[in-house]
């Protein structure tokens, strides 16, 4: 570990594929699964270093993903030294970096200790998504309230690739408002959708704050909407961000 500390540490927007022996601090802020051909399971991640720079990192041998998914739990701060990085190839940009990391074999991962308290949300705000001024290409953060949750329905999967197996999913549509009076339709599919479901059937009284943590702008018959963006997609009622506290306040202000 002394060895690691000495080390000189880069930061996410210092990184290029000319190397290997690279040491970054990060967050690790999300982790989720996903399967590709064969059932082969892929370990991902997106990490966020102490500028708020975020980069996504995966794990693409299926023999290493016990041991990092064991390693890399969400909210603690790494030290991640000796790991590759490729150009972008993900099916969805995660971040404004244009590369991605991989770990392997000899990847080493110590705990750090970090004097960080930012939560690493940047909420976009419901006016510049509907008049089309919000960037679209990446996933964003959302903060409102709910209006309407619409009954679940069966409908094709979106995130499936071809056609000859018709496979289908949940889905529930989610009327979200913020304090101007603006409102989204937000679609939520799969697995996410039951869990909101739920969850909503729970904290739904006057005065909740829905945080979403990134989700995909989609503009569906001239009008943008908000889609979940696989696995890496959160939700959230009520958390203790700063924000909601605020947001509360204006709320409870107009009551």
């Amino acid at each position: 570990a002394g060895k690691v500390l000495m080390t000189t540490v880069s930061m996410v927007d210092d990184l290029h594929r000319w190397r290997t022996n690279w040491t970054i601090r990060v967050k690790v802020l999300k982790k989720w699964k996903e399967y590709g051909a064969r059932g082969k399971e892929i370990l991902h991640f997106l990490l966020a270093d102490e500028n708020e720079r975020k980069i996504h990192a995966s794990v693409d041998w299926s023999s290493l993903v016990r041991r990092f998914d064991t390693i890399m739990l969400e909210g603690e701060w790494k030290v991640i030294t000796n790991f590759v990085v490729k150009d972008y190839s993900s099916r969805h940009r995660l971040s404004f970096v244009r590369v991605e990391i991989n770990l392997v074999e000899n990847t080493t991962i110590f705990n750090a200790t970090v004097n960080n308290d930012s939560h690493f949300t940047d909420f976009v705000s419901f006016g510049a998504i509907k008049s089309g001024i919000a960037d679209s290409s990446y996933p964003i953060d959302l903060i409102g309230y709910v209006d309407f949750v619409w009954t679940n329905e069966l409908v094709m999967d979106p995130s499936f690739v071809g056609d000859y197996l018709n496979p289908q999913t949940n889905r529930i549509k989610i009327d979200l408002k913020d304090i101007n009076g603006y409102e989204l339709q937000v679609f939520a599919y799969g697995k996410l959708a039951i869990e909101f479901m739920e969850k909503y059937s729970l904290h739904n009284v006057p005065g909740t704050v829905c945080v979403l943590t990134y989700w995909k702008i989609k503009k569906i018959n001239d009008t943008w909407e908000i889609m979940d963006n696989g696995a890496v997609s959160r939700f959230e009622f009520n958390p203790t961000l700063p924000e909601v506290y605020e947001y509360q306040n204006v709320m409870d202000a107009r009551d």
